[in-house]
């Protein structure tokens, strides 16, 4: 009788916290939570209305950093993204000069929309430099997150981390990997440029800590070294192919990890170099 009790103690103790966890979430609307947060934090939050649904668009500042951030905010809410945009704001036109004309640009609106996802956006200047000199070590990363968490009044602290980023903005990545902070999910669009960030991202793997989805354009240093990642992890792969908004995609699969690789095309590869996260995005949620 003893025995059964203690067993029966330490299950309670074990569940509970998740119990309470699911409570919590359930208790209030957590995009409703995160969006009136920001509100009185002074961001300033609209709604955006496609066909086939809305979600909520915040805009502003964080004490300490120095560009704006755009916040997106679905119905509903599973997830905490941060994304960190590596195109030149302002030098190709097609992609216009500030966050909110990016992501209509690159056709993220319906996917931003759809997701449970509340996803992140904070601006760089050219070549993620702002990234570079602003979000460099622990300690800025540490402020820039506390400040987010405060800004959104604590509420995304009980979400699933996942980081992405496009070109340039793998740095950051790489960086927050190597800061050791805990991350569910990765997703990198054409932006390992090093062998330094391949052997952050494989260290990172290897912990077993969660999900990673890369993509790629053939011919391009980030195929090159994502393939060597492969290679060096000796991962069991089931290859694939996929159209992808229009695009033909090789896909590896392998447990924990996702690559899509296409090819330049006929308007070449800086062309595809941005449309592949346009391609892959709804694939990487």
């Amino acid at each position: 009788m003893t025995r059964l009790f203690f067993y029966l103690l330490k299950l309670w103790t074990i569940s509970v916290p998740f119990a309470l966890a699911q409570e919590a979430i359930c208790d209030e609307n957590i995009s409703q939570k995160v969006e009136k947060s920001l509100k009185l934090a002074g961001l300033k939050c609209e709604q955006i209305d496609l066909p086939s649904c809305s979600y909520s668009q915040c805009t502003g500042t964080l004490p300490n950093y120095p560009k704006q951030i755009l916040i997106t905010i679905p119905p509903e809410a599973s997830e905490f993204r941060l994304h960190f945009h590596g195109h030149k704001l302002g030098v190709f036109p097609d992609y216009e000069k500030n966050l909110t004309s990016m992501i209509k640009s690159f056709g993220l609106n319906a996917d931003l929309c759809q997701t449970k996802q509340i996803t992140a956006f904070p601006e760089s200047d050219g070549n993620c430099s702002t990234y570079d000199k602003v979000l460099k070590d622990k300690d800025s990363f540490e402020r820039f997150f506390s400040e987010l968490n405060t800004a959104t009044g604590q509420h995304l602290k009980s979400l699933p981390f996942h980081i992405s980023a496009h070109s340039g903005g793998g740095r950051t990545v790489s960086r927050i990997l190597e800061a050791q902070f805990s991350v569910a999910q990765v997703s990198i669009f054409d932006g390992i440029y090093s062998e330094n960030q391949k052997r952050i991202l494989q260290d990172w793997y290897n912990k077993g800590e969660g999900k990673l989805i890369l993509s790629t354009v053939k011919g391009m240093s980030p195929e090159k070294y994502t393939s060597q990642f492969k290679k060096d992890l000796r991962l069991v792969i089931k290859s694939s192919k996929a159209t992808l908004k229009g695009s033909n995609f090789d896909v590896d699969e392998s447990d924990r990890f996702i690559h899509f690789s296409r090819a330049a095309g006929p308007e070449g590869s800086t062309k595809a170099h941005y449309d592949v996260l346009t391609e892959t995005w709804p694939a990487s949620r």
